[in-house]
């Protein structure tokens, strides 16, 4: 597997039961993958931001990819959070890469204009195969 961690550990990083559900795990070479399943909406905005917050405290990884395939719904709260991370990162001097986008994700991002602000990628294989880091 080609993303598969070395001497990783999974942390759940915030949860709202029946909302979102929000884990991260350590990668290789200071990349943390952050996987989001749920809805990001109102409520589950907040747990993704702080999520987001704490795994870009410094030292910050060098990359960040944030899966969203198993997301249902995002709103524009969801997509303030996501924007917010994406200069908490560039503040950290490291890269927040969006995958996984499925239709529930990928037409609020396109609706909002985000699609060419944000770092998005169909899957986590062809975030973690741009070299463009650094």
């Amino acid at each position: 597997m080609p993303f598969a961690a070395d001497d990783s550990e999974e942390v759940v990083v915030s949860s709202l039961p029946d909302v979102l559900n929000v884990t991260s795990t350590s990668l290789r070479d200071k990349i943390v993958l952050v996987t989001v399943s749920g809805e990001i909406d109102l409520a589950g905005a907040p747990i993704l931001a702080d999520a987001l917050a704490e795994v870009l405290r410094p030292p910050a990884p060098q990359l960040v990819l944030v899966d969203l395939r198993d997301v249902s719904f995002l709103d524009s709260s969801g997509i303030n959070a996501l924007i917010d991370a994406h200069h908490q990162a560039l503040t950290s001097s490291a890269h927040l890469r969006i995958c996984g986008a499925n239709q529930a994700v990928s037409n609020p991002l396109e609706v909002m204009g985000m699609t060419d602000y944000l770092e998005i990628y169909d899957n986590r294989a062809a975030a973690l195969a741009d070299t463009s880091i650094g």
